[in-house]
């Protein structure tokens, strides 16, 4: 055998048990997530991030942003029924299911459904017209509406009641997580 034969084949080798131990983490974290979300809670937050629970019961923070086609968003907006805030980047491979399936849920939720798009106009735009996105979409490019939320990763889903108070915060895999999480606490939320 040739020495470049030798040396490919050990490289090759060497890739393959480097991909290995990649996937092998990658599913341990993948698993990690799904313990958490079969629990009804995420993953254990960094040390030293805050606590999304804190603000359960308390009213929003007040913000201003843009939706995708450009028009101003105020927290205002929120007030008067109970709606779920559901955050969201276009490259958030975790967001897939729940995108996919949110116009439908935002139908059955009488549209009381609004995404925060972590990323540029652009970027959100084109994640809404991907996903065929009928409901409210707006741009926070600088992360200042999850930092606001206490939202440390995507999906998050943040259900409001009418009086713009936190009910409750939920990591929904699917997009039929978002409609049970409105069903099921709506009653709350009404409080």
């Amino acid at each position: 055998m040739s020495a470049p034969f030798i040396l490919t084949y050990v490289l090759l080798w060497a890739v393959v048990a480097f991909q290995s131990m990649l996937l092998l983490g990658m599913l341990r974290v993948i698993h990690n997530l799904r313990q958490g979300h079969e629990q009804g809670h995420a993953a254990a937050e960094p040390a030293g991030e805050p606590r999304a629970e804190r603000l359960i019961g308390q009213q929003i923070p007040s913000f201003a942003a843009v939706d995708i086609s450009g028009a101003r968003f105020e927290s205002e907006q929120l007030r008067g029924r109970s709606t779920v805030v559901l955050f969201a980047s276009p490259n958030c491979s975790s967001c897939l299911l729940a995108l996919e399936q949110l116009s439908t849920v935002g139908r059955k939720a009488n549209g009381n459904v609004v995404v925060v798009c972590g990323g540029k106009e652009e970027s959100c735009r084109g994640m809404a017209q991907d996903f065929g996105l009928t409901v409210p979409v707006i741009v926070d490019e600088d992360d200042e509406i999850q930092r606001l939320f206490d939202v440390a990763a995507n999906p998050t889903a943040v259900l409001l009641n009418p009086n713009s108070r936190v009910v409750t915060y939920g990591h929904p895999v699917q997009g039929e997580e978002i409609n049970e999480m409105m069903n099921g606490e709506v009653g709350a939320a009404a409080k």
